[in-house]
């Protein structure tokens, strides 16, 4: 009964929707100061006020930032914010998309973008830590050209990025 009450659905729709604008501007403040969040040691992110980091969601920002955009998806990761805004506005009742195909459709979009821009930047000279697709988008993308070679992989993320398209639209309709 408790999960059925408007007000539990409230309070989590206004918890994610914080949690999303928190993520957009450390997501932000990492692409502009990830050099210097990078040289941020970790394991003092539960430190005192005299460690200090330049992103502007402090060290939280600092290490989520690094996790999502260095270590998981590069820059795909900004589709993870608009999923918890669509999971917000699903608790509103707001419906402005399907959320279950929304929150589906970007969570696969997040791993192949992931992977094509890994494919085509590789670690980015070290740009972003891991390169614009993360450490995820490299070594998949290592792992797919290293399969089936560069054309094949190509054309493997063509026939996926047309299948997505295919299956999460009303393309044929139009």
């Amino acid at each position: 009964a408790f999960t059925r009450d408007d007000r539990f659905r409230y309070a989590l729709g206004i918890v994610f929707l914080l949690l999303a604008i928190f993520m957009l501007l450390s997501f932000i403040s990492y692409l502009i100061n990830w050099r210097t969040d990078q040289d941020f040691e970790w394991s003092r992110v539960f430190s005192g006020p005299e460690v200090k980091v330049e992103n502007s969601g402090g060290k939280s920002g600092a290490w989520l930032g690094n996790l999502f955009i260095n270590k998981w998806f590069g820059l795909a990761s900004f589709l993870f914010p608009w999923i918890l805004v669509v999971w917000a506005m699903s608790l509103y009742r707001i419906r402005l998309v399907k959320t279950w195909k929304a929150v589906r459709t970007s969570l696969i979009l997040v791993i192949l973008l992931s992977i094509t821009m890994g494919m085509l930047f590789r670690d980015g000279g070290g740009i972003l830590g891991s390169g614009p697709g993360g450490q995820h988008g490299y070594f998949l993308s290592q792992w797919l050209v290293a399969s089936i070679g560069y054309v094949g992989s190509t054309f493997l993320l063509l026939v996926c990025y047309s299948a997505l398209l295919l299956f999460s639209t009303n393309f044929l309709e139009w």
